[in-house]
């Protein structure tokens, strides 16, 4: 949808099997993905995630942060009742995760999105080749 792949080669795509054995949050995971695209410097690097842990590590290491959460949850009014089973069964899942469920409100958050068909609008320069760093760019 986002047609990423024109901006990111796929070596520079990583999943949870790439920085074994860390994982997101620990630092270390960030730094196996720092040195495999050769990012000397987080704050060169913009972190879009759902995970408050994830975006909180983020920021400590200096990386500009976009917090997606979810479809209707910045427009929808804190009092408002929530009609749908998929919104009743996405709150219900946060309450599994103390501390980590999205919070706009967060210091640590620089940008909040609903979803990641609003980044175009949000980080118009994230999809502009020239602003690209070299290490970021198809070879």
């Amino acid at each position: 949808e986002l047609n990423l792949d024109k901006f990111f080669p796929p070596e520079n795509v990583f999943a949870v099997d790439d920085t074994l054995p860390y994982c997101k949050p620990e630092t270390e995971a960030f730094q196996k993905v720092f040195d495999a695209v050769g990012i000397k410097r987080a704050e060169e690097c913009v972190m879009i995630e759902d995970s408050m842990k994830n975006i909180r590590t983020a920021k400590s290491l200096g990386m500009y942060t976009v917090l997606v959460v979810g479809r209707g949850r910045l427009s929808k009014k804190d009092n408002d009742e929530v009609h749908s089973s998929k919104e009743r069964l996405a709150n219900a899942s946060e309450l599994t995760k103390p501390g980590d469920a999205p919070n706009s409100a967060d210091r640590s958050v620089d940008i909040c999105i609903e979803d990641c068909g609003q980044l175009k609008d949000a980080l118009p320069g994230l999809f502009n080749k020239a602003h690209l760093s070299d290490s970021c760019r198809s070879k």
